[in-house]
């Protein structure tokens, strides 16, 4: 079973223990009609069309919207599909920038674990919204309860019923789908009848496929950096002036920042010139004013810390940890919650740093770790590849690259492009050169030794991974067309 069928039944199971339940058939429905559609989605857009037909198809809701979790840890709507008190289409920019944070009003509520130690949102239910939302306002809580509501209430007639499920990823959840009041049989939005608990049960399972939609896009925005890096290593290298250099590390940074289900709102690429680590590329939210781009002492302050030992960091920032920071001024001002850094390690040596920082309070999980790590890896190997260059010249140019030496040949020939099978021979000679390395540094019982045997599992790694990756192969395919 896969990991999204394994999710679409935790999510069925855990409707068990209500007293409404969704049937078999309806959950292989929902797999044909809407998760083997939402399988081909290639953006944002395309999962919101899906996803709202096949809502409306079913529960005939007033209108539908999904939120996603924004850069400083409130969710936003980005689509809406519904009519309004006069028959009229909802259009997306209505109510723009309306967002909540987790917990706040009836649209945040299934954003927010019930309790701390959770870390997932859970599916809420409401019967009756005017009722238990507008009644909590009271002398001590003059606050609106219920945010937006009067906006709500004039744009769709009424607000009666309303349900909200968590989208949940594999380690948090990062966005809602939300369905306000119920239509009748004539397409009509009627305040007699109301949304149930059983659309309560199938909004949830719908809710495990389009989150799963959502993972893979945001995976698909992943390996589409790691292609990008994967093609500058085999640019010619005429190409590699400092024009050249400061585009590709500013492209990293971009595609880290800019991305919408990307959680950075600042990337700051340095690398390794004698004894300084020198600003290459420096990109943050609009939101925030770029900070200055003064370069650093490989012993100093945190990114120091970083470059001495060969280890990436992650701080929460927090009043005690921000005087660490020699920019805390800058951090303070643009309301930053973490910070993370990665050395751009390769071959034992470092040669650069990747700082990232979000607006909320973040933990990266096993797949954000490993995804970064090799960020960070190939923007080392591409550090290394455009030195040698400048430094020996076009003869004898060592480019490193992440090419398994056991990838399979036959398959490199499908490959049609020739530069790709150019990259397996840079590739056999650096793992080549990096085992010999590994070999004499425990021969001189040297510390580094470990650095060396973990460039070698990640040389293989990922370039196995990244060589079956069906965007690599189309974008050699169209390549290959073109020059044909």
């Amino acid at each position: 079973m896969s990991k999204d069928q394994k999710a679409v039944m935790s999510e069925a199971n855990m409707n068990k223990s209500t007293e409404s339940k969704i049937s078999v058939e309806e959950i292989l429905a929902l797999r044909k009609n809407l998760g083997n559609k939402l399988l081909k989605c290639k953006t944002i857009k395309g999962i919101l069309e899906i996803s709202f037909k096949e809502i409306e198809r079913k529960i005939h809701p007033q209108v539908s919207s999904v939120f996603l979790f924004l850069k400083d840890g409130y969710i936003e709507r980005i689509g809406t599909y519904g009519i309004d008190k006069d028959g009229k289409h909802i259009e997306d920019d209505w109510l723009p920038n309306e967002k909540y944070k987790p917990g706040e009003s009836f649209s945040g509520r299934a954003a927010k674990p019930l309790k701390p130690s959770l870390i997932y949102g859970e599916s809420f239910f409401c019967k009756n919204i005017k009722q238990e939302f507008f009644s909590a306002v009271t002398k001590e809580n003059s606050k609106l309860f219920l945010k937006y509501g009067k906006k709500y209430e004039e744009k769709l007639g009424f607000l009666h019923s309303g349900i909200s499920v968590p989208l949940n990823g594999s380690h948090r959840t990062f966005g809602t789908i939300e369905v306000l009041n119920k239509q009748n049989s004539n397409g009509e939005p009627d305040p007699t009848i109301a949304l149930t608990k059983e659309d309560l049960c199938w909004l949830t399972v719908v809710g495990a496929h389009v989150s799963s939609a959502f993972s893979r896009l945001r995976k698909a925005k992943e390996d589409e950096i790691i292609s990008f890096l994967s093609s500058q290593l085999v640019k010619s290298t005429d190409e590699q002036n400092d024009n050249k250099k400061t585009t590709v590390y500013q492209s990293v940074a971009d595609h880290l920042v800019n991305h919408q289900l990307m959680p950075y709102k600042a990337c700051i690429i340095r690398v390794l010139e004698e004894d300084k680590l020198l600003v290459v590329a420096n990109e943050c939210s609009p939101d925030i004013v770029p900070k200055n781009n003064a370069a650093r002492a490989i012993n100093e302050g945190i990114v120091g810390e970083v470059y001495i030992r060969k280890r990436y960091k992650a701080i929460n920032i927090s009043k005690k940890t921000l005087k660490n920071f020699y920019s805390w001024e800058w951090i303070n001002k643009n309301k930053l919650k973490s910070f993370f850094c990665f050395p751009c390690l390769i071959q034992g040596k470092v040669v650069g740093t990747i700082s990232l920082f979000t607006g909320y309070e973040h933990s990266l999980d096993e797949d954000d770790i490993n995804f970064l790590q090799n960020v960070s890896f190939l923007v080392a190997a591409y550090r290394v590849g455009v030195k040698k260059y400048s430094e020996i010249g076009k003869e004898d140019v060592l480019i490193p690259f992440t090419i398994s030496s056991n990838v399979n040949k036959s398959h490199i020939e499908k490959l049609l492009h020739k530069d790709y099978k150019h990259i397996v021979e840079n590739y056999q000679k650096l793992i080549e050169s990096t085992k010999n390395q590994y070999i004499n540094a425990i021969k001189a019982k040297d510390r580094e030794i470990e650095m060396y045997k973990d460039d070698i599992k990640r040389l293989n790694k990922t370039m196995n991974e990244l060589i079956s990756k069906p965007i690599i192969i189309q974008a050699i395919q169209e390549n290959a067309e073109k020059k044909n």
